[in-house]
């Protein structure tokens, strides 16, 4: 039950990220040009996602590689 709900979790934060990126997306659009909307918008997510998800996938590796070495 427990890895089912980690992975609803993830799923919910990826859906989280692409519908900030969308939103910021579209008020970007409404306000600057298309180009600088995309550009604003994939920054965005890429901030996003190493946050979300690269910090916490380094971590577990980091923490697999210590517990191989004890």
């Amino acid at each position: 039950m427990v890895r089912k709900g980690n992975r609803e979790a993830i799923a919910g934060t990826g859906a989280i990220a692409l519908a900030f990126t969308g939103v910021l997306y579209l008020i970007t659009d409404l306000l600057f040009t298309t180009q600088a909307a995309i550009a604003v918008a994939l920054v965005f997510f890429a901030l996003t996602a190493w946050r979300w998800w690269a910090i916490a996938l380094y971590r577990k590796a980091r923490e697999q590689a210590a517990a191989k070495q004890t």
